[in-house]
């Protein structure tokens, strides 16, 4: 403990932002010197908001402001705009910064600043003088930092307790109703947490946490008007948020606004040019509104940052076909096939547009190069597994999927492998097949829908009749359940009716 306050130093994870080594070792060496044994070094800002994310426990920031990538006020701003400890101790450490960068730090929040080249003594008095503020705080403050560390370990009962004490104990705080908001939130208490938020709002609108809040309880509610509304508020005073720009853009395009959606996915991709989710989403917003050549593009940029993500792939497949623009995607794989004949699932996705499109000779004849490097690669016998199916080679296909599940058993590959067995009518075999996808995806409803489909078959009504209502329970197409509980109870009444015709 120091002598003043109720912080233990050997206690303290600090994170030390500098992208200059000797810096950043130096400023080790102090803090340890001091008894502050939990570093993290990191090179840059980005680095930074990803040990931040890993750890929100960190205690202490000591950051520069210019430094590649993500800047000291990027991670400021992030710190500070966070529901759960956004007042931990932040200290500037710079050389090159003028009089209106510090201003504009201090402004955001940060507690102190140190100016390059530093001598020990005036760090490790400026740092115990933020920690010794931090610690020795107000009892409400007191109050909202225990909920906090309770809220970090999911006891959300004892937080939203403590948060209600730090409401009585400062009527006006708004982060003390806010918090107990999220908490009610947690525990189900949607509508008080929605009252207090509004209250919130009505006394001060440029707290932005509200409005964040609001848009996480109404997606819950699946009320997605409010959700964009919410969000739309909060995006107005905190607009760089990539994950927040990003979820307001994909709820406009489930509700087909696909200009508000492209708004939003390009204000992350100027935060971020390669942002996944925001290229592959102004991509399909493109694509939605008929413009397949920008659509395309974005799909391209998203293959080009991340050649081992194929979600690009099958949208250009899925888009182009939706278009009519078959050759635009066929020439995008051939031209990726040629420029990179080393990547596997450029030559299993020509063979997925070249099945989608019913070219089934072409599909066989992409997929083997894939088999002459890798004979068993479960992709490649997954689309020809699909190509002997379109063709009703089901001998072939139940062979082709016989090899996938060997070295990739997915659920998907046993319904596929099952449904050929089905129609090969082996039935008993089928049904071990579909336990297996059970075993892995328990009250999967296809799996279920397809055990029934055997045992009907197999003339074990009753099992299939139970089965069905079982499916249907859980999720399978309710008119395709329906319709064969019919001929499930047609089968039993007419069975019922002849062995009376016996009896009598």
């Amino acid at each position: 403990m120091t002598e003043s306050s109720a912080y233990n130093l050997a206690e303290i994870k600090a994170v030390i932002v500098d992208d200059q080594d000797p810096i950043r070792k130096a400023m080790k060496r102090i803090l340890a010197s001091m008894g502050i044994v939990n570093i993290i070094e990191c090179f840059d800002g980005k680095e930074a908001l990803k040990e931040l994310s890993r750890h929100p426990d960190i205690d202490l920031i000591l950051i520069d402001i210019y430094m590649r990538k993500v800047n000291g006020f990027d991670v400021l701003h992030y710190i500070r705009s966070r529901a759960i400890r956004a007042d931990i101790p932040v200290i500037i450490v710079t050389g090159e910064a003028s009089k209106e960068d510090i201003v504009k730090a201090s402004d955001m929040g940060a507690d102190d600043y140190i100016i390059k080249p530093f001598q020990a003594e005036s760090m490790t008095s400026k740092v115990n003088q933020v920690l010794h503020k931090f610690y020795s705080p107000a009892p409400a403050i007191q109050k909202l930092r225990e909920g906090d560390r309770h809220m970090m370990a999911k006891q959300i009962k004892q937080a939203a307790k403590l948060y209600q004490e730090a409401m009585e104990l400062d009527p006006s705080s708004l982060r003390a109703r806010h918090s107990y908001a999220v908490s009610l939130f947690r525990c189900k208490r949607i509508d008080k947490a929605i009252s207090l938020l509004n209250e919130n709002i009505k006394e001060s609108a440029t707290y932005y946490r509200n409005y964040a809040t609001l848009a996480d309880i109404y997606v819950y509610k699946k009320d997605y008007s409010d959700a964009i509304h919410q969000l739309s508020k909060e995006l107005e005073y905190n607009p760089k948020q990539p994950a927040r720009q990003n979820l307001i853009a994909r709820l406009l395009l489930a509700q087909n606004d696909t200009v508000g959606a492209i708004e939003h996915f390009r204000e992350t991709l100027r935060e971020d040019v390669k942002d996944k989710e925001a290229l592959l989403g102004i991509g399909e917003a493109f694509a939605l509104s008929d413009d397949i050549n920008k659509a395309v593009y974005y799909f391209k940029r998203l293959r080009r940052y991340y050649p081992n993500d194929s979600k690009s792939m099958q949208a250009i497949i899925t888009y182009c076909i939706e278009a009519g623009e078959l050759k635009k995607a066929e020439a995008f794989f051939r031209e990726e096939r040629k420029a990179h004949p080393e990547r596997l699932d450029a030559h299993i996705y020509l063979g997925r547009f070249y099945l989608t499109t019913g070219r089934y000779a072409e599909a066989a004849q992409a997929l083997e190069p894939v088999f002459k490097i890798d004979r068993e690669h479960p992709e490649a016998w997954k689309v020809k597994a699909a190509i002997e199916m379109k063709q009703k080679n089901y001998q072939k296909a139940k062979d082709a999927l016989s090899t996938v599940v060997k070295r990739s058993p997915e659920v998907e590959t046993y319904l596929a492998l099952a449904e050929c067995m089905q129609r090969l009518k082996e039935f008993k075999p089928s049904i071990a097949v579909l336990h297996r996808a059970l075993f892995i995806a328990p009250n999967n409803p296809s799996a279920l829908f397809l055990i029934a489909q055997a045992l009907k078959k197999s003339k074990q009504i009753t099992k299939a009749l139970l089965l069905y209502k079982v499916a249907r329970k859980c999720g399978a197409d309710p008119k395709k359940c329906n319709k064969n509980m019919k001929i499930c109870w047609d089968y039993i009444r007419l069975r019922r009716k002849n062995a009376f015709k016996i009896s009598a």
